[in-house]
């Protein structure tokens, strides 16, 4: 619990929203026997933080000596190249900043989902039921869609994913998603 709250908290601090997924984190443990049980939890912690790599720094790492020295004796943040790192009591966590191509698509893979939900959701369709999904936006969209189109219809139950305009009876709404305007149509299919 204590790496996942300084994981979000150096997200934060780094202005990552949680849906983008980064590419991987240092983390220290106040001793090293502790550094067992991280290995155990290691996939727990990559998917609450949603980063793809966890490393774990030994003590006699660099890194956490210089989080340290760059964070002060009352402050428990620090900035470090490309890492935002979170300290407390002899734990730390540190994200590497650097969003790729790749990881800013698959973010808003993440976040064309979380929407479609939310439609599904205002639609009143039960959590079982198949859609199709309608589009209508940039050549951004058909990026994301094409990278990350089989995630974008398994975690909506999308049977179809179609870029033309929602046919009767869709549920439409109009999203702004990373400066592009899009309308989406969510229906039942069946």
């Amino acid at each position: 619990m204590k790496l996942s709250s300084l994981g979000r908290d150096a997200r934060s601090r780094a202005g990552k929203k949680v849906r983008l997924p980064l590419r991987r984190a240092l983390v220290r443990t106040r001793e090293a026997s502790e550094g067992n049980h991280v290995g155990r939890i290691v996939a727990q912690l990559q998917e609450e933080l949603n980063i793809k790599e966890i490393e774990l720094l030994d003590a006699s790492d660099p890194f956490y000596a210089e989080a340290v020295e760059a964070s002060g004796r009352k402050k428990r943040a620090a900035k470090l190249g490309d890492f935002q790192a979170v300290l407390d009591g002899g734990y730390m966590v540190a994200i590497d900043t650097v969003v790729t191509p790749d990881l800013a698509q698959e973010g808003l893979a993440r976040e064309l989902v979380h929407r479609i939900q939310n439609m599904r959701r205002a639609a009143g369709f039960e959590v079982t039921d198949r859609i199709e999904l309608f589009y209508q936006g940039p050549a951004g969209v058909d990026e994301v869609l094409g990278g990350f189109g089989d995630y974008v219809r398994v975690e909506t139950l999308a049977e179809a994913i179609r870029k033309e305009e929602p046919q009767e009876g869709s549920h439409v709404e109009s999203h702004k998603l990373e400066g592009m305007e899009l309308t989406l149509g969510v229906r039942r299919v069946g």
